[in-house]
């Protein structure tokens, strides 16, 4: 079906012909936020599709997130009203001369202090033109920013709080100057003593936090919109306020509230009080804040836990496996051709998350010496990881390139996606409409009714597969992405060899028996 020719791009879909045939999403980054986005103007990048109106769907969700990096770097930026503009105005003029007193205390020559002179006339003259235009001289920008930065302030450039503070500081560099000239006439001008240093910024709100937090962690789209959303639920109940000001009772106000709502206690700590502190002891880390004094907050749970997820058993896998999809390449339109026939057994063998699986590109797929594996990453338009330990290599089960893997692989190279039916949902999400139809599936056609039964039990299971074959806790944290202490430590800025990963693999036995299924390009299903 060919593309509809009324369909435009929206706002910030273009095409770079000279690049690809292919769309790009592009935004200019406002001038106030622009040293919170590393000092780039603009915002680029590929949408690898081809097609306007997937080009619009997969915009969505990054004009989204953009904008609330924005807003958050906004809120993130120093008022001129917090800035201890008195203090490091007093440390300026001391810096300058304590300086210039230990120049002369080491004796100065004619020639040199006839020099002194000329200078300091010249650069008066610069001064008091700075302060008549309210403009920082060059030469003096980047000696203000080393001042700045030694007393641990980082004001970009560009914004209303630096303006401010380079005027007060040209302020101070004028009266500095005048006590120097008159050194220069033999005056006996003391050195003010050093003042005690700034402490400087420290009233930034949870927001302003979660802005610096990802500047720093470079969370994926989703986990990061995740985050804003819960931030936004903490401020709605316990205000905005700065983090230092946030008590224990903030904390079990929250905690209260969230029980009110008749949450599941994991849901609370691992989610909810989960993101703030996260945030709040990278705050006390960074010297935002004294102490985190929620750390202690949870919700305690009863002894006898309700189980949130179950591994398939057998007979389940068995009515999986069996059904029309398998045995009569029957998929229902919901099933999205070939997603229906793979995702299932790609989750049984690799324990890969379903979005992690939904997102695979064909060039994700790698043949390699060793085998085939599959590359789960977040570098690629539309694709993300849920955390940096999740950026991984997990080699094919020697089942799944029998049944004929490889030949689908092959057949869907001219795609975007290895599924191209999946379609992006409102949160951005490539798997959220298909999760959806593989529970009403399992539960109305297979009978498989338990709701802790969908499709994350394939992972579960695979993790009880791993510990079947003996495969140590290392290997499998890193197939499974998990972030484990010791692939975390060791392989923090590389992926985990390939060789243990391949002979693990082949040591896992397939849970059933799987011989009679064989890939072939599923019809619908009447």
């Amino acid at each position: 079906m060919g593309q509809d020719k009324t369909l435009k791009p929206d706002s910030h879909v273009v095409k770079r012909p000279e690049r690809s045939k292919n769309y790009y999403f592009r935004m200019e980054i406002p001038k106030d936020v622009r040293a919170a986005f590393g000092g780039k103007r603009e915002f680029e990048k590929s949408l690898k599709t081809a097609d306007v109106r997937e080009a619009n769907r997969l915009a969505a969700p990054i004009r989204t997130v953009l904008y609330q990096q924005i807003d958050a770097a906004r809120k993130a930026q120093i008022s001129p009203d917090d800035l201890p503009l008195e203090s490091l105005q007093k440390a300026w003029v001391h810096q300058l001369l304590a300086d210039d007193e230990q120049s002369r205390s080491m004796g100065l020559s004619e020639c040199g202090h006839e020099a002194l002179s000329v200078g300091l006339d010249i650069e008066k003259a610069e001064v008091s033109k700075g302060l008549a235009l309210g403009r920082t001289p060059d030469y003096l920008k980047k000696t203000f920013t080393e001042f700045l930065a030694s007393h641990g302030l980082n004001v970009p450039e560009g914004t209303p709080a630096r303006a401010r503070l380079e005027y007060r500081l040209l302020q101070a560099h004028q009266e500095t100057l005048h006590h120097i000239g008159r050194r220069q006439q033999g005056s006996l001008v003391p050195t003010p003593e050093q003042p005690k240093k700034p402490e400087g910024v420290a009233n930034h709100g949870l927001m302003a936090i979660l802005a610096k937090y990802q500047n720093e962690r470079r969370l994926a789209d989703k986990i990061y919109n995740d985050a804003v959303r819960h931030v936004k639920a903490f401020i709605a109940i316990c205000g905005d306020k700065p983090v230092r000001k946030y008590t224990k009772q903030d904390g079990i106000k929250f905690k209260e509230a969230l029980l009110e709502r008749d949450l599941h206690p994991s849901t609370i700590n691992s989610k909810y009080l989960g993101w703030i502190n996260v945030l709040l002891n990278w705050a006390a880390q960074n010297d935002y804040l004294d102490v985190n004094l929620l750390s202690a907050i949870k919700v305690k749970e009863g002894k006898v836990q309700k189980v949130a997820r179950l591994p398939y058993d057998e007979n389940e896998l068995r009515v999986i496996f069996s059904s029309p999809i398998y045995k009569g390449g029957k998929v229902p339109t919901g099933g999205k051709g070939s997603a229906a026939f793979w995702l299932p057994l790609l989750g049984l063998f690799t324990g890969a998350r379903l979005e992690e699986l939904a997102q695979l590109q064909p060039s994700d797929v790698i043949e390699d010496p060793l085998g085939v594996y599959i590359f789960i990453a977040d570098y690629k338009a539309g694709s993300g990881v849920k955390t940096n330990e999740s950026r991984r290599r997990v080699p094919l089960h020697p089942e799944l390139l029998r049944i004929g893997f490889q030949a689908y692989w092959r057949s869907v190279q001219h795609e975007s996606l290895l599924f191209p039916l999946l379609k992006v949902d409102s949160k951005g999400d490539i798997s959220g409409h298909w999760s959806k139809w593989w529970g009403r599936w399992c539960r109305q056609s297979l009978g498989i009714t338990d709701t802790r039964k969908v499709f994350h039990s394939f992972r579960h299971g695979f993790k009880h597969l791993c510990r079947e074959a003996g495969i140590t806790e290392e290997v499998h944290d890193a197939l499974t992405g998990h972030a484990g202490g010791t692939v975390s430590r060791n392989y923090k800025d590389t992926f985990y060899p390939l060789p243990p990963l391949f002979e693990a693999i082949a040591r896992l036995t397939a849970p059933i028996d799987l011989t009679g299924i064989k890939w072939k390009e599923p019809s619908d299903a009447a």
